[in-house]
């Protein structure tokens, strides 16, 4: 059980809550933990976007396939290039949807 049983009032100009609020919904965390993060000396970050998830889960998918055309290259001593190629020239793809939403945030 926590032992946070100490109440703490703060007061705060209209600028600063809609600031407060504002960070707290970006990261996701409740005010209370985003509060929390703060006094331990951790800046919350923002939440990653739906679009992060996705590219994250097309680039594992990508991962796997290719771990699937080397683990076949391997047992056949021969690879399939095409299928290969194929992954390469999609994770390329996904790197540059990465790199793109990096530098255009």
């Amino acid at each position: 059980m926590s032992d946070r049983n100490r109440k703490v009032t703060v007061r705060l100009s209209e600028v600063e809550l809609e600031v407060l609020n504002r960070d707290v919904e970006r990261s996701g965390l409740s005010k209370e933990a985003f509060l929390q993060s703060l006094i331990k000396g951790v800046t919350p970050r923002e939440r990653p976007t739906p679009e992060f998830h996705e590219v994250l889960k097309n680039l594992r998918q990508i991962n796997n396939n290719m771990n699937q055309v080397a683990a076949k290259a391997n047992s056949m001593n021969f690879i399939d290039t095409a299928k290969y190629w194929a992954n390469v020239s999609e994770l390329q793809k996904a790197i540059g949807r990465v790199v793109e939403k990096a530098y255009n945030s």
